[in-house]
């Protein structure tokens, strides 16, 4: 390349940095929902120790490398919810040049400045670039070691397979699934460049990784054994439309539910058809071309996407995980490499008719679109926003059976108490004191868990008198006369606030508590909670605000 096309080159990705860093700021300022607040809880904790063990015995699900590196950035720039989202920002708009290299490796160079551009209005990687979480980094590092493995394999440098070494140690302990992608990659480069002289070296390096890796392995086998002993779980059966769900996050110019697993069947409107169906169809007949006209390089890349995807489908059906984008975010860099390679395929007024259909709705759904806004808004900055409106101070009480332990982000000295009580956190652990009778948890350990459920659930009595005592002394006895609790329900459980004849009706149906277990006992929970408080103050008012539930009570 001479150095009036290299000038031309720095300008163009330049542009497209500012064109990207525009989109992403549209997110940059709204508050942070559980996930996020949850990051600045664990990051906030001190460095090394309470961080490994807040992961190890609480959290159980993730590698510690993010927490580490926002634990350094917030004692630096501050928690403040711009700055905390700045770190992701960075790691976003730098896979911009670097997806430009991995489409030039893969594609050619012809093509290779379109995945910049698709990356810059890819609409789940906007909306995750300001995420504080660790899905930006992944993405970053996958562009980055497929980048220097392929370098690796064209040139046999030694520099090149100790940063892809180091990358893809970097990986699994910064996002637990990453490992996946790790042994797809590796699987994938065995069988497609087996004949290469690079091999051996290839393989040496991998059982460096293997070894560096050990202290991985434990970890997640101490999260495995863990949570085998949970009583509940919050991860829905597998369906069909969670496959398509993840095609339409990665693709679509509407990336759909982005958080989780997409449940929702999918109705044929003109909004569907614009946002969804028709670019999507294209998207697929895309990838098709691509595999279809393949060298060894496209199909190295579709057989990692391929490995991947399977893994990750068979945890999902074993309902290990579920199966949403945020656990498979290494796929969308190199889906966009795949959607280069088809448009390098077809002809060139098709390309740019897609290209610009593609980057039209895309901009119009990051500016219109409020669904995030909405959940981010409804997860924690919504009860914040309901207590400042009540003017409770901190001789009142809050109970949040969801997000207590994370709202603190947004409160001060004045602000009313919000002791920890996590429902799904705590209902799971069958050792539970707190929750759980000697007795149920004798019962747990030696009959049916959800016969032993089923039973609570139906009782009359509370879940246990140590639950009763719990709420009592810990959210009640410290409120002083005439103070207020408030009981804040947040929607994603609103459903669980029902009658307590209409619970036991349903769960008189065997079948019923099989498959609704973990709702009949956030509705027992809830039950429970408000007749303890009942013995000593009076419900006043409740009010519904957004999607949330409100109970107001007023101590006698």
């Amino acid at each position: 390349m001479n150095l009036l096309s290299r000038k031309y080159l720095f300008l163009i990705m330049g542009l497209l940095i500012l064109i990207g860093l525009e989109l992403r700021l549209v997110f940059i300022d709204l508050p942070l929902w559980y996930d996020e607040a949850q990051s600045v809880l664990i990051a906030k904790m001190s460095f090394p120790f309470e961080i490994n063990k807040y992961l190890l015995n609480i959290d159980m699900q993730h590698t510690p490398l993010y927490f580490y590196l926002l634990h350094f950035w917030i004692n630096i720039f501050g928690e403040n919810d711009i700055a905390l989202r700045v770190l992701s920002l960075i790691f976003s708009l730098a896979t911009i040049p670097c997806i430009y290299k991995l489409a030039k490796n893969f594609v050619s160079e012809k093509f290779a400045l379109i995945a910049p551009l698709l990356m810059v209005f890819n609409t789940f990687n906007i909306i995750y670039s300001t995420e504080v979480r660790m899905y930006s980094i992944i993405i970053f590092l996958t562009v980055l070691s497929m980048n220097y493995l392929l370098e690796y394999l064209n040139t046999d440098s030694t520099k090149s397979l100790i940063k892809l070494t180091v990358t893809n140690l970097l990986m699994p302990y910064t996002l637990v699934g990453a490992f996946v992608f790790v042994i797809a990659q590796i699987i994938s480069t065995l069988a497609v460049y087996a004949k290469s002289r690079n091999l051996k070296k290839y393989l040496i390096s991998n059982l460096f990784l293997f070894i560096l890796l050990i202290p991985y392995f434990i970890t997640i086998i101490g999260f495995y054994l863990k949570r085998s002993e949970f009583l509940l779980s919050h991860v829905t059966d597998f369906s069909i439309s969670n496959t398509f769900g993840i095609f339409q996050n990665f693709l679509a110019p509407d990336c759909g539910t982005i958080y989780w697993a997409t449940l929702n069947p999918f109705y044929i409107n003109l909004y569907t058809v614009i946002y969804i169906f028709l670019p999507l169809f294209f998207a697929v007949y895309l990838i098709y071309l691509a595999i279809k006209n393949s060298g060894d390089k496209t199909l190295f890349l579709s057989l990692i996407i391929l490995i991947t995807f399977i893994f990750f489908v068979l945890f999902a059906i074993n309902k290990t995980i579920v199966l949403a984008p945020r656990y498979l975010v290494f796929i969308s860099p190199l889906l966009l490499v795949l959607l280069v390679s088809g448009l390098s395929k077809i002809k060139k007024t098709f390309a740019i008719a897609f290209i610009t259909y593609y980057i039209l709705f895309s901009t119009i759904f990051v500016y219109t679109n409020t669904n995030v806004k909405t959940l981010k808004t409804n997860s924690l900055m919504a009860s914040i926003e309901f207590i400042k409106s009540q003017n409770l101070t901190n001789k009142d009480m809050v109970i949040m059976p969801f997000a207590s332990s994370v709202i603190g982000h947004y409160l001060d000295k004045n602000s009313p108490q919000v002791p920890r009580i996590e429902a799904l956190q705590d209902l799971r652990i069958y050792n539970n004191k707190n929750i759980y009778s000697e007795k149920t948890i004798e019962e747990f350990r030696t009959k049916k868990v959800n016969d032993v459920f089923r039973k609570i659930i139906l009782s009359d009595d509370y879940i246990s008198d140590n639950f009763h005592n719990y709420i009592l002394k810990t959210f009640v006895n410290p409120v002083e006369q005439g103070h207020y609790i408030v009981l804040a329900v947040f929607s994603g459980d609103t459903e669980a606030l029902i009658p307590e004849k209409d619970l036991k009706d349903l769960f008189s149906d065997k079948n019923y508590t099989e498959k609704n277990i973990l709702n009949g006992m956030l509705s027992k929970m809830y039950l429970d909670i408000h007749k303890v408080i009942q013995e000593k103050a009076k419900l006043i008012d409740t009010q519904l605000i957004g999607s949330n539930v409100y109970f107001i009570y007023k101590k006698n």
